[in-house]
Formats: structure tokens, sequence, C-alpha cells
């Protein structure tokens, strides 16, 4: 007779998916809530959510870390998720024991699930803000196109008497 020792409710099926997952993360809050409070998957969630936590954190830190050249894109993907799960690691212990404290019925894969999901959702929002990113970060590096666009723009002419007076400073 054998014994296995599952986090799954009986009967319980995990999310048929990666892209189900993260449909209930973004948009079924309340569906993965109850999911997760009924032991519903929470092993394919963990998977899940660690797996979206590396893979966007990486992509965030590759993408944050490419102004200095490629050795710093690398260690800015591998650092950045490796931030993620070391706050996870120092703050879970308190705040699962603070849980209990408090009167939560949750277990530790419970509230496990529930936390790295909320790191996973801020992972998803960093790989989302990667087009800001990518703009130029210095203010002189911003200003340059908007000054050539002001000086050849209306008003702004093409010669030395049609546009601003040499040497002047474009105001924004």
């Amino acid at each position: 007779m054998t014994s296995i020792t599952s986090t799954e409710a009986p009967g319980a099926m995990a999310p048929s998916g990666y892209a189900e997952f993260l449909t209930q993360l973004l948009s079924q809050r309340e569906l993965f809530f109850t999911e997760v409070a009924e032991r519903v998957g929470l092993r394919a969630k963990l998977g899940y959510a660690l797996l979206t936590l590396i893979v966007f954190c990486g992509f965030y830190g590759a993408v944050a870390g490419a102004y200095a050249g490629s050795l710093q894109a690398l260690s800015a993907a591998i650092k950045l998720p490796l931030l993620f799960l070391g706050t996870l690691a120092i703050c879970f212990p308190g705040f699962f024991l603070i849980q209990v404290l408090v009167g939560s019925r949750l277990g530790l894969s419970q509230v496990l699930t529930l936390v790295l999901s909320a790191l996973a959702l801020s992972a998803v929002l960093l790989a989302a803000v990667v087009p800001v990113a990518v703009l130029p970060s210095h203010r002189r590096q911003l200003l340059l196109p908007h000054a050539a666009a002001r000086r050849a723009g209306p008003g702004g002419g093409a010669g030395r008497h049609g546009g601003a007076a040499r040497g002047a400073r474009v105001r924004l």
C-alpha cells in the first residue's frame, strides 16, 4: 500500500495550462483565490508562478542592463529574479507566521502559492513597462529629438535666418 502525500485536494484538477494560469492571475483573480483556498492545482500554480517570475524578471533585467553591454544585460537578467526570490526567502517565514497568528486557515502551500503569484504578477508588470525602459534614459538624449523637431517644425525653419538664433537654447 502506498501513500501519496500531496497538496492537492482529492479530485482537484491543475490549471489546464500556462495561458489559463496567466488569465486567472491577470483577470480572473476571484477564481484564482477560490481555487487556491480549495487547494485546486497548487503545484501547477506554484510552478507557473515561479516560471513567470524567473522569465519576466530576467527579461526586464536584460533590457534594463543592456545599456551597458551584453555582459551587464546577462548579469541583470540573472540578478533580478534572484533578488525577487531572495526577498521571498527572507520575508516569507515572517509573513506566514503572522498569517498563522491572526487565525488564517490557509496552509503553507496555499500562502506560498499566493505570495509567489503576487511576485509573478509584479514580474508581468515589469515586463509590460519594457517599452518605457528602452526609451533613452538620460535627459540630454531625450531632449535631442525634441530640439531637432522644434527646429525643423513650423516656425523653426531650416536656415540660419528662419530658425532659432544661433546658439540659443531650446526650451520645452
